[in-house]
């Protein structure tokens, strides 16, 4: 499970509660393993999608395709799909959820702009991204904004958090490398060798054997400071949230946009350590702590989780600042979502 899958379910719940008729194909391969059988799903998925767009091209109503892009080289299954819509008359609604190619010019999706023809609405999270998507590719007027604050149910409210001797620190990610785990592991066991009494909570899958390595060897060193929680459900989320005092998310990730996972950091007031990868700073406001992706992030990320261990003033009140940035973005962005599921339907 993914942030973009849990946006597409959103967008499918949203539009049932619009007079349209709505077909949902699902391409997913049902799994990340690349694997033949992967690309044999996912190719499966691509053409039932334009097997549904050909049975409707003769509808006299109303016809669009909503998309997410699809990064790497899942843009070719985008450019697929955008060519049988124009064929068959669909107006396209394309929902960004990377910032590979908003962030700099990509040739291969000023292509796909291209294809898509005047008639697209391009989805982007953020203001900053609907205006990286009009500079690079003159998308000007063709763009509307709709964050994934919405996506995010507001906790009860919260009692105050508990002031323990030791910094709880968590991560909640799919586990790798790029989203943020060798770093997140040698910040603590930094901050440990500075004298902090400092834990670290993983939740989440371990992605591949690199990572379940990664953890074994950072057990051997942080003991029973270490908590592996695995998978977790709603309830174990909400339980994970109000047991963590930082969340650390120093991802690395190449395609980050903006992730659920910290606008939910911010409902629970959990003060956020992260880096700037994609549009993660604009997420944050004035609140938490932006860390740059250098050769000097380790030390950077110590540095600023030890502030929060020296620093109980800073810590109640970044937590408090939190929760009011997490309550201020989902306001707006419960506006945004309504106008892109009425434009869905407009088309």
């Amino acid at each position: 499970m993914h942030g973009q899958a849990a946006v597409n379910a959103a967008v499918a719940e949203g539009l049932k509660q619009l007079p349209v008729h709505l077909s949902i194909i699902d391409t997913s391969p049902g799994n990340a393993k690349k694997s033949i059988a992967y690309h044999f799903r996912r190719m499966s998925g691509v053409l039932r999608a334009a097997v549904e767009l050909l049975a409707k091209c003769d509808n006299q109503h109303a016809r669009t395709l909503y998309m997410p892009f699809q990064a790497g080289h899942g843009i070719i299954y985008n450019v697929f799909l955008a060519l049988i819509a124009r064929l068959t008359g669909f107006a396209i609604v394309l929902h960004h959820h990377s910032s590979a190619h908003t962030l700099r010019r990509v040739p291969m999706f000023a292509l796909l702009t291209w294809l898509c023809g005047q008639r697209t609405t391009h989805v982007a999270l953020s203001d900053q991204m609907a205006h990286d998507l009009e500079l690079h590719y003159g998308l000007t007027g063709r763009t509307l904004v709709s964050s994934n604050a919405c996506h995010i149910p507001s906790p009860p409210p919260l009692e105050s958090k508990l002031i323990r001797d030791d910094l709880v620190v968590g991560l909640l990610a799919n586990l790798s490398s790029e989203k943020g785990l060798q770093l997140a592991i040698d910040t603590v066991i930094g901050a440990r060798n500075k004298g902090v009494r400092a834990k670290l909570v993983l939740a989440g899958p371990l992605v591949g054997t690199a990572s379940e390595e990664c953890v074994a060897r950072a057990s051997n060193v942080l003991g029973e400071d270490l908590e592996v929680w695995g998978p977790v459900d709603k309830a174990r989320k909400d339980h994970f949230f109000r047991y963590v005092q930082v969340f650390l998310f120093p991802t690395t990730y190449r395609y980050e946009a903006q992730p659920l996972v910290i606008y939910e950091a911010l409902s629970y007031g959990v003060p956020v350590i992260s880096t700037n990868a994609g549009y993660i700073r604009e997420m944050l406001g004035r609140t938490g702590t932006i860390v740059n992706i250098d050769r000097e992030i380790r030390s950077r990320l110590t540095i600023e989780l030890l502030r929060f261990c020296n620093d109980l003033d800073l810590f109640v009140r970044v937590s408090i600042e939190s929760r009011r940035e997490f309550e201020r973005a989902a306001e707006i962005s419960r506006r945004e979502f309504a106008e892109l599921c009425a434009t869905i339907a407009a088309n």
